[in-house]
């Protein structure tokens, strides 16, 4: 397991419910868009091919969205929602695992120390000692 995952829970962000039926619309509107649109330029032959091309990447990208904002939406009824990050922030600011006690975390434990010796609370000697006694222990 690598270093990240032992360290930190890994969320997914995904669109909410909301933006999938938003995005469901979307897809819909724009597929109705485009066959009106085609429609409305006739049969003239000269730029068909390109025409063609373009419409026909139109569809599949507004196919494309439409299908996945249904995936998405139908998934949510199956997912713990306690589980969801409900901002971005939530997944920055996710921490260590829980069964991870703060011991381990070396990195929190040695500012801990350096913060405790500028706010006059450790001596300097104190410090030092306990700054060598995190640091000699396994990593």
């Amino acid at each position: 397991m690598s270093d990240l995952k032992q360290k930190y829970r890994i969320a997914s962000v995904r669109p909410s419910p909301l933006s999938s039926v938003l995005g469901i619309v979307a897809g819909v509107a724009g597929l109705i868009f485009g066959i009106f649109f085609l429609a409305s330029m006739g049969n003239d032959p000269e730029g068909a091919g390109m025409r063609g091309a373009f419409f026909v990447i139109w569809f599949l990208a507004c196919i494309g969205g439409v299908i996945y904002s249904l995936m998405n939406l139908a998934t949510y009824a199956k997912t713990d929602k306690n589980k969801i990050p409900l901002t971005a922030e939530d997944v920055v600011e996710m921490g260590p695992e829980e069964g991870r006690s703060e011991a381990e975390d070396f990195e929190t434990r040695l500012r801990k120390v350096e913060s405790l010796r500028q706010d006059g609370l450790i001596s300097e000697e104190e410090s030092k000692r306990k700054r060598q006694e995190i640091l000699n222990e396994k990593w």
